[in-house]
């Protein structure tokens, strides 16, 4: 008498030599492959033509605001008052601009996306002496992005990720750490 385990693999061999001799007898006909579906290009908000981004202002629906500026010496605050800035930070946030990624476009009236009296103004200038504003609205049902709109453009959908970066230096402004004399340091 055969064992439980001879069986199983018996069957399991059974099955696999059936596989093999109808795939022999059925090859696959040519233009039956799966063809890969054709993918969208990636737009970005600001175009690398645009230069750096050498001064960023952010103003929240509270006219809460914050400009940094960048000169040879690295960035600055200006606003609300003139410090020195963290340069990591400023920066790590000041690169996003570059890989704003516009996830969709829309027909859809401002009011309806936040747009009436968007959340947060960023204005951006640029080495080559371009400013932009963008205008932020209500995040995305999926919360993968927000409602903006760039000047007086249509309504877009950007990636999540970038604007939280920015609004960050509203939030949380940049600015740079002193450090405190330690008792007995001097």
């Amino acid at each position: 008498m055969f064992r439980r385990s001879t069986w199983i693999f018996l069957a399991a061999a059974i099955l696999v030599i059936g596989a093999a001799i109808y795939l022999n007898l059925n090859p696959p006909t040519p233009g039956s492959e799966a063809t890969p579906a054709p993918t969208s290009d990636i737009a970005y908000l600001f175009s690398s033509s645009e230069g750096i981004a050498t001064d960023i202002t952010i103003q929240d629906a509270e006219a809460n605001l914050i400009q940094i500026a960048r000169d040879e010496e690295g960035w600055k605050i200006v606003k609300p008052e003139e410090t020195e800035a963290d340069q990591g930070l400023v920066e790590a946030a000041a690169t996003q601009l570059n890989v704003l990624r516009i996830l969709n476009t829309l027909e859809i009236t401002p009011k309806e996306v936040g747009l009436e009296k968007p959340g947060y103004t960023i204005t951006i200038g640029f080495s080559s002496n371009k400013e932009d504003k963008l205008f932020i609205g209500a995040e995305t049902p999926s919360g993968g992005g927000y409602y903006a709109r760039l000047n007086d453009g249509g309504i877009i959908i950007i990636d999540r990720n970038g604007i939280d970066a920015l609004k960050n230096l509203l939030l949380s402004p940049p600015y740079l750490e002193t450090q405190v004399p330690t008792p007995g340091s001097g």
